[in-house]
């Protein structure tokens, strides 16, 4: 039992410092002006520390997604190469593959903190309405 919750400690430090690296070396390394706004929100690791899958969200993106959709392609295309830059910082023996997602969880909670802001607009003005 203590080995397995050791491994997902490894896990989830492992799955940090990637994020980290990655974030750091999207903001240094690349320019490409299809990645402006990425933030990588997660990155999920399998437990033998081989794949990593990252999820990111691109700040100022509309409901379409047109943006997240190019940024993707980008990603997917730089993947290797952000995998060996990888390689150079980590402490593991293999840096591990690397593939990209758009978050959908992090779209959904925007638009569910919208509706309820338009919800509270709606009920602040029916009351408003009662008063006067």
């Amino acid at each position: 039992m203590a080995t397995k919750k050791r491994e997902n400690h490894r896990v989830d430090r492992v799955s940090a410092r990637v994020q980290e690296e990655l974030s750091l070396t999207l903001l240094r390394d690349f320019t490409d002006p299809r990645l402006a706004g990425v933030v990588l929100s997660h990155v999920a690791m399998t437990d033998d520390l081989s794949y990593a899958t990252v999820s990111f969200v691109v700040m100022g993106d509309g409901p379409d997604l047109a943006r997240a959709k190019e940024a993707v392609k980008v990603l997917r295309k730089l993947s290797p190469a952000l995998r060996a830059k990888l390689a150079g910082k980590l402490d593991i023996r293999r840096a591990p593959e690397v593939t990209f997602e758009v978050d959908a969880g992090r779209e959904a909670v925007e638009r569910l903190d919208k509706l309820l802001h338009e919800v509270e607009t709606d009920l602040k003005r029916s009351e408003a309405d009662k008063k006067g």
